[in-house]
């Protein structure tokens, strides 16, 4: 038996005794788990919002060391060998793989997650198995912190993606001066900051947000101004700082509320980048007030295994703080009181990891 954080119901987590994963298959490999995280899109299998099955084996963002794999790939993985995995599996071979989609493989599946019966148990365990290992794990280099290699196979990676959606990295080198708004500073919100300011230095970033705390960890990060999400006319607030409006809004929460928001702060001829899983069932404005813009939109999961290589590499230079946004380390054991504490945005809270093994 293994410990691992169990999914019950509706906001409703434990840590359980559970069977340790067997080898059941070709090209799969068992992870002894160092670290794992809780993303906020634990969340919405916390709040009941995905129809997950209960008894799933909750997260999807680990690092650790290989400790077994299948007959047929003997040799591909030293033993003990140090690795990360993004939040999907991807065969590597398969249209969506060949074009860098790979959170589309056709064989790919989402750990922690399960429903009719069909489940990838997670991460936030003592071992996890992963299928499609050697299209899937990526090493992790001597001179990465598995706490960076730990971000970096899902929340950094997103927070790259959601910027280079927003064609970042172009208006970096065109208008370097651009105006970029963030809604949204939860961890991937302030990656994405982290990572905007790395592109570029005269950026005027403003983030917006609910939590004083959140805010205050966004300037740190580089952010030129902020405004509080409460504050009754957040544009009239942003339009101070951006003639014309902004150029970009990402928008990293997922929720109709904050989509509208991102399309009432964009400037004409602008993108807004929504990476946030957005679980409404209809669109916060039409097709007529796109065009009424000239606005594009960017929406979906992010390619993670393609990004997590560059991801790192990243984490040791340029984005090194991204670390920082760790606030709380906690073992399995304390797994209800983690979830709780992250829902509520108590004592703190932006990103919490478990400290499984060493």
């Amino acid at each position: 038996k293994m410990k691992a954080i169990v999914f019950l119901g509706k906001e409703s987590v434990a840590c359980q005794d559970v069977a340790i994963p067997k080898i059941s298959g070709p090209n799969q490999a068992i992870i002894k788990v160092q670290l794992a995280g809780l993303c906020g899109s634990d969340l919405h299998v916390y709040h009941d919002k995905e129809g997950c099955d209960t008894g799933v084996t909750m997260g999807h963002e680990f690092v650790g060391v290989v400790k077994a794999v299948s007959d047929d790939i003997q040799g591909q993985f030293q033993p003990n060998q140090r690795v990360a995995c993004p939040f999907t599996t991807s065969c590597g071979e398969c249209v969506y793989c060949n074009k860098g989609l790979t959170c589309r493989c056709v064989k790919g599946s989402l750990f922690g997650y399960g429903s009719a019966g069909v489940q990838l148990q997670g991460a936030q365990a003592e071992y996890v198995l992963v299928p499609l290992a050697t299209s899937s794990l990526v090493p992790v280099p001597e001179d990465v912190s598995s706490e960076a290699a730990l971000l970096a196979g899902d929340i950094l990676s997103t927070a790259m993606f959601c910027c280079q959606n927003a064609d970042l990295p172009r208006l970096a080198l065109e208008q370097p001066s651009a105006c970029i708004v963030i809604v949204g500073c939860g961890p991937v919100g302030l990656l994405a900051a982290l990572y905007a300011r790395s592109l570029s230095q005269t950026f005027i970033l403003i983030a917006v947000d609910l939590v004083e705390e959140r805010l205050a960890h966004a300037s740190r990060f580089g952010v030129s101004h902020t405004v509080n999400a409460r504050d009754p006319d957040v544009p009239k607030q942003v339009a101070c700082y951006a003639s014309g409006g902004p150029a970009a809004v990402l928008e990293l929460v997922g929720g109709n509320t904050t989509l509208k928001l991102a399309y009432d702060l964009v400037g004409h001829g602008g993108c807004i980048s929504s990476i946030g899983v957005n679980n409404d069932s209809s669109m916060p404005f039409s097709a007529n007030d796109m065009y009424d813009k000239n606005l594009t939109l960017k929406v979906g999961r992010c390619p993670a295994r393609r990004l997590l290589p560059e991801a790192m590499e990243l984490s040791k230079d340029k984005l090194s703080s991204c670390i920082d946004i760790i606030t709380h380390h906690v073992a399995l054991e304390d797994g209800a009181e983690a979830y709780r504490r992250f829902n509520q945005k108590q004592d703190g809270c932006i990103k919490t990891v478990f400290e499984v093994s060493h």
